[in-house]
């Protein structure tokens, strides 16, 4: 059935606000556990329950820190204040997190509806692509990993955004226009793999809108013979946003580059990340299409068989060519590739972010270009083979229920670090990343000897990795292996000098040797990095009591408490310096 057929407004209703619930208790069912998750130790401590900024909610300093900071080696302060909101609403049970990315979800999901209904007219073809959208388990990671906020938060706004230029384009009045503007704006500043929204615009104006084949109104009016370019004009349209984008890829690269995250070309050569992206691309199509062995980190390939990279680029290069051949009998077909191909492009790995070789949080949005180009296809082909339509229906039910399945499956492996790190290994090769959730299971349940045994595990995949050496040493310091903690603690510092928590722990271990002078310069090393380091602060002034100088250790004692107040313990080390001096002034 199709949207035009139904030209009874109220029908038309009926219809929409019907599949809005349908859509709403599909995607609920498909993740209706993920309230019972709790925290990952991946990423979730650096962005919630172990960032005082978030911890401490939604204020004045804190909002002015979501703006000021690179922390987390990124820029993106609404993803920032909805953590912070969250911590307002729900403390630090995790369950409230889970629902606010699941609601986002779900939202996003009817938003994506909204405008594919608006844009193509197409009410059943605008509700099956939405509804896989909100049910496919590669989406799991997207809403099940609290740390993801930003990906469920930059869609909500880029939808917006389409809306309104939606709108614009069929209205012509600016309202729409600054609309799709500042809902830009604030979608970047979610996250900013949205760059490359102004390329979507233009993909929209080819199809569904069809304006590159239309000449202006105004020129028509004018009796203009020679009427604009209307390719030029449509790009002309999208400077401002085009600004935005190139301004959020500056900020990007130098908050990435501030936290050393950005891989260099001498560690990582061009041919490598083209090859991966070429492979990438063909990975997250399989991931679609099959959706299985999801997996929350996939190791980069130290080598590439070259029959493998030629294979997924031929794939994408024959797929790209008939396309464009059916471009105009099927434009939907080029308008969904393209769509993957230009989203996907900011995390593609040709600036390679971090240690992973491709990301299912990756394909939240472009994923959506697949669904369109197979929707349309499916409902052509029933069309032109009416026989076929009873079988298609059928299928469609099918692959619905298996998706949904797959969904709820997936989401139980996110319930802590254990499963987590416990599917990753079950369906990836030398997952080292697995280990370490698994090592950190371990050592959040305090048993350190399992612990040591999956950082070691992750030490042997490999060798260079700082995470697993550190943990380690953090548990010999803990059983009181001293110098053996010195080694590891050291072994991170040479490959990273600045590494805070490294120089404080180094440093907590040579005060328990009573080494306080080489102590006393590891603390102060981590302090030049992090001033506000409260470990390191609380642990000079341990030392200094040590060795009897109540004056400085009062000093770091009164730091402490000037961004952790609520410290029990430095406030009860503060008086007894201050009992302590006094005494020895008498």
């Amino acid at each position: 059935m199709h949207f035009e057929k139904l030209k009874s407004p109220g029908i038309q209703k009926i219809y929409t606000y019907g599949i809005s619930l349908l859509l709403v208790i599909s995607v609920s069912f498909a993740f209706w556990n993920v309230d019972k998750l709790g925290f990952s130790s991946f990423d979730d401590q650096i962005y919630v329950n172990g960032n005082m900024n978030v911890i401490t909610g939604l204020n004045t300093g804190n909002i002015s820190w979501a703006f000021s900071s690179f922390y987390a080696s990124n820029w993106h302060p609404l993803t920032w204040m909805s953590h912070m909101i969250d911590t307002e609403l729900y403390g630090m049970k995790p369950a409230g997190h889970h629902l606010t990315s699941l609601l986002f979800h779900i939202v996003n999901t009817l938003l994506l509806f909204l405008l594919l209904k608006i844009a193509t007219r197409s009410l059943w073809k605008s509700a099956l692509v939405s509804l896989l959208f909100g049910i496919h388990p590669v989406h799991v990671e997207s809403i099940a990993w609290i740390s993801e906020r930003k990906d469920v938060l930059s869609a909500f706004f880029m939808f917006l955004t389409l809306i309104a230029y939606v709108q614009f384009a069929f209205n012509k009045k600016a309202i729409y226009y600054f609309a799709a503007f500042f809902s830009f704006a604030f979608g970047l500043m979610a996250k900013p793999m949205l760059v490359s929204v102004p390329c979507v615009m233009l993909l929209m104006d080819f199809w569904p809108l069809n304006r590159m084949n239309t000449t202006r109104s105004d020129d028509l009016a004018s009796g203009n013979k020679k009427p604009r370019n209307i390719q030029l004009y449509l790009i002309f349209e999208k400077i401002p946003f085009i600004i935005l984008s190139g301004f959020s890829c500056v900020i990007t690269f130098i908050a990435q580059d501030s936290g050393s995250s950005v891989a260099s070309f001498t560690k990582l050569s061009l041919e490598s990340r083209l090859c991966n992206a070429f492979v990438s691309y063909c990975g997250y199509i399989g991931k679609i299409i099959i959706p299985f062995n999801f997996s929350v980190f996939y190791p980069y390939p130290l080598t590439q068989s070259i029959l493998k990279v030629s294979i997924c680029l031929s794939i994408l290069v024959i797929i790209t060519i008939v396309f464009i051949l059916l471009h105009r009998k099927r434009p939907y077909l080029i308008f969904g590739w393209l769509w993957y191909l230009v989203i996907l492009v900011p995390v593609s790995g040709i600036i390679q972010v971090g240690a992973q070789a491709m990301a299912d949080r990756y394909a939240y949005l472009p994923s959506i270009g697949l669904f369109i180009l197979f929707v349309w296809a499916i409902f052509d082909s029933s069309k032109e083979r009416s026989c076929l339509k009873p079988f298609l229906i059928f299928m469609i039910v099918i692959i619905l229920g298996i998706l949904l399945h797959l969904t709820r499956k997936q989401v139980e492996n996110w319930k802590n670090d254990l499963t987590l790190g416990d599917h990753a290994l079950s369906v990836t090769s030398n997952n080292y990343r697995a280990f370490d959730l698994k090592g950190n299971y371990f050592l959040a349940q305090g048993n350190y000897d399992s612990a040591k045994e999956n950082y070691s595990n992750s030490l042997t995949i490999c060798k260079v990795s700082t995470f697993p050496r550190m943990q380690i040493g953090w548990i010999l310091l803990q059983q009181a292996r001293y110098v053996e903690a010195i080694k590891y603690f050291g072994e991170v510092l040479d490959k990273d000098s600045t590494n805070v928590m490294a120089n404080s722990n180094c440093a907590a271990a040579m005060s328990m040797l009573k080494d306080f002078r080489n102590a006393r310069s590891f603390y102060l090393r981590a302090l030049d990095k992090n001033p506000a380091y409260v470990p390191a602060l609380y642990n000079l002034g341990l030392d200094y009591e040590e060795l009897q100088d109540y004056s400085s250790a009062e000093y770091y004692f009164s730091r402490v408490l000037r961004y952790k107040p609520g410290h029990f313990a430095a406030i009860s080390q503060l008086d007894k310096c201050k009992m302590l001096a006094s005494k020895l002034r008498k």
